[in-house]
């Protein structure tokens, strides 16, 4: 069978990682986005895990086998979800448009020299 003679081979960095490495050497971005970023980035790597533990073969499949599971079950995988918070990328929106409008504006997001 064609997949056990095929090996993986890691030729770049992952990109989230690289991304997060290339925001602190900027010293740009401020403190408390860099650990909250790594935070979710913790989450997000927790869940991949996870789901490769229990694996789903769509969201069909997923929300039926959480349908099914016991309350404990439940609340260990909801509390190991990645759930993405659409209000850092509207908050983020907003300080580029008003970087944007007047780059004399302070930003958030930025580190403060």
């Amino acid at each position: 069978m064609l997949k056990h003679e095929v090996s993986v081979e890691v030729a770049a960095p992952a990109i989230l990682p690289n991304l997060f490495e290339q925001f602190q050497l900027s010293h740009k971005i401020a403190a408390w986005y860099l650990t909250d970023t790594q935070e979710r980035m913790k989450k997000i790597a927790d869940t991949i895990g996870f789901l490769s533990a229990w694996p789903v073969t769509s969201f069909e499949d997923f929300h039926r086998r959480m349908q099914m599971a016991s309350p404990k079950t439940y609340r260990f995988v909801s509390d190991h979800l990645c759930r993405f918070d659409t209000r850092y990328f509207e908050r983020l929106s907003s300080e580029i448009q008003k970087l944007i409008e007047n780059s004399d504006d302070t930003c958030e997001f930025l580190a403060h020299h």
